[in-house]
């Protein structure tokens, strides 16, 4: 058998397919994809005389069969225990491939190719072309600021947009309040593989200047899947805004100590003001008491008369009069 794989293997390494419309499938990474193959069979020929090769564009083998057997002695080792055929659908011309799980190194160009024991040996009856892409989908991506967070209006600020776990490298673009794309120029790109699951982190760059109208959300596009992710806005709120090194708790004190000392200063003024009142009160209500006698003399009727002088001191000795008789009564 592993003549027959050998010579199969030099036999279709040098096959040229003919220009046709290959077909695309997507496989998704860590899931199952199938790769399709079909040939109409007719009753000449069982499964018994059936050889069909799997390989990619550089003709690496991917899966072999011969017959309902499979012939994987050569198989390349990134696909070793990976790929399978539903052998049963054979005599339905079903000759697909099925490929699990997907990695992203997967991607590429696969050919299926089906030949058919005749008399002089081995001919080609089959070749088809078919490419795989393989993708994941980005998680949602995250907006993080450099620095404690506390910023001045009119400062520059560095923004981060971090998104992970997916492939290939996607495109990432900032987007204002308008709804408007931010120009590619204004923020930089990076993106690093993991080692382990060849799974893609991307991070993005974006400096801004911090004042009361920045709203910004970050965009994350897979072109392959089509899948497009949109991040939470980050804002730049006013009210959060106080000068360096004095802190909210600062401010808020400050004002609560001068309206405490201003409403202080406003009980203290109406307090002496309604006492002042009250003392005059009683003072003109006992001066104007008709049960008290009051000398009037030498008062001038006319205008043009001037008045007693004595008139100040009299008035003054009945003043006191009225105080000693109104505090014997």
């Amino acid at each position: 058998m592993k003549n027959w794989l050998f010579k199969l293997h030099f036999l279709v390494s040098s096959i040229t397919v003919a220009g046709t419309v290959t077909p695309s499938v997507l496989g998704m990474v860590g899931e199952r994809v199938t790769l399709p193959c079909h040939y109409e069979m007719d009753g000449s020929w069982g499964v018994s005389d059936l050889r069909l090769l799997w390989q990619t564009e550089s003709n690496q083998v991917v899966h072999a069969q011969y017959g309902q057997t499979e012939a994987n002695e050569a198989q390349d080792s990134r696909y070793r225990n990976r790929t399978s055929l539903a052998v049963t659908q054979f005599r339905h011309g079903d000759l697909s491939l099925q490929l699990q799980p997907v990695m992203p190194t997967d991607g590429g160009g696969y050919q299926c190719i089906v030949l058919k024991q005749g008399p002089q040996g081995f001919r080609k009856v089959k070749s088809t072309r078919v490419y795989l892409t393989t993708a994941a989908n980005y998680s949602v991506p995250v907006i993080s600021e450099a620095g404690p967070g506390d910023f001045r209006v009119g400062e520059e600020v560095n923004l981060t947009c971090r998104s992970s776990g997916g492939y290939p490298e996607p495109d990432v673009s900032w987007i204002g309040r308008d709804g408007h794309p931010l120009p590619e120029h204004r923020h930089v790109q990076t993106v690093s593989s993991d080692l382990g699951t060849g799974l893609c982190q991307v991070s993005s760059l974006l400096r801004v200047t911090a004042s009361g109208n920045v709203s910004l959300r970050c965009v994350v596009f897979n072109r392959s899947t089509g899948d497009r992710k949109i991040s939470a806005p980050w804002k730049f709120l006013m009210k959060s805004v106080s000068p360096r090194g004095i802190s909210p708790v600062t401010i808020a004190a400050v004002i609560i100590g001068l309206l405490g000392v201003v409403t202080l200063g406003c009980v203290i003024y109406l307090r002496n003001r309604s006492h002042h009142n009250y003392r005059v009160a009683r003072i003109s209500d006992d001066f104007c008491d008709p049960s008290l006698p009051v000398v009037m003399s030498n008062v001038a009727v006319n205008s043009e008369v001037a008045p007693d002088p004595s008139l100040p001191k009299a008035l003054s000795h009945d003043t006191e009069k009225i105080d000693i008789q109104h505090d014997s009564v």
